[in-house]
């Protein structure tokens, strides 16, 4: 239900932040219970939040900029979630003048998530796959096969190969 337009570029990823940050602060009472365990946590955090937070973004990859954004708003839920995940590291050790207590991979290893940036990939790669599984007189199909005259055409194939590529090393 949703226009995006190629001018307005929060129109992608600014509804989904909302809708998202909506689900976290509805179940927050769960999500910021000390009492329950991680695994749990984050698996009603996967259903109710990420979903909002990557719906529809198997159909086209976000920009550098979308990622950045989308990124910061997952770890500042794994931050709210965990204890002192908030906090700012010690004077005496922060050189930079304001970093966290606690890294982003830091809260990825002690929720046991893998980074939002891989799960789009994920997404992307399945979504991907769904299409190539369909009919050949399919519309969706057809279109991912097109091949442009002027060699300034966007390679879906491309993208493919650099995600598996770089899905395998990891």
């Amino acid at each position: 239900g949703h226009t995006i337009k190629n001018d307005d570029k929060s129109a992608f990823v600014g509804p989904r932040i909302s809708s998202a940050t909506y689900a976290f602060n509805q179940n927050r009472r769960v999500f910021t219970n000390r009492t329950i365990d991680n695994e749990v946590k984050i698996g009603y955090l996967e259903v109710k939040v990420r979903t909002r937070l990557t719906y529809g973004i198997q159909s086209c990859l976000p920009t550098e900029e979308e990622y950045r954004r989308l990124s910061s708003c997952w770890y500042s839920f794994l931050r709210q979630m965990s204890p002192g995940g908030r906090a700012r590291k010690p004077k005496h050790l922060n050189k930079s003048g304001f970093s966290r207590k606690y890294t982003n991979q830091d809260l990825e290893t002690y929720f046991g998530t893998p980074p939002i940036r891989d799960f789009m990939h994920v997404q992307f790669l399945n979504y991907i796959g769904h299409i190539v599984r369909r009919k050949t007189e399919h519309p969706t199909k057809q279109a991912l096969f097109i091949k442009a005259g002027n060699g300034c055409s966007h390679n879906v194939w491309r993208k493919v190969t650099f995600l598996l590529l770089s899905l395998i090393h990891i």
